[in-house]
């Protein structure tokens, strides 16, 4: 079930994705840095803070807060 999306310009957003049918590619340590990587990248081109995150096996959770008005982070 997919719940609805809320968009609040200015105010936190959490996120939350998984792997490719749920596989647990997430359990190899070289794939969460290979992620937290791509995070970090994501950080500078986009501009958003990191609040916190955590990588389980075969999701993520992630907290961002925007520096500057998205139009839309729903994907």
């Amino acid at each position: 079930m997919h719940r609805s999306n809320i968009h609040e310009p200015g105010h936190a957003h959490e996120l939350t994705f998984s792997c490719y049918h749920r596989y647990p590619f997430l359990k190899a340590e070289r794939c969460c840095q290979w992620l937290a990587d791509s995070i970090a990248n994501a950080r500078q081109k986009y501009k958003f803070q990191l609040w916190a995150y955590v990588f389980m096996p075969d999701h993520v959770h992630m907290i961002i807060s925007p520096n500057k008005e998205f139009t839309d982070l729903a994907a």
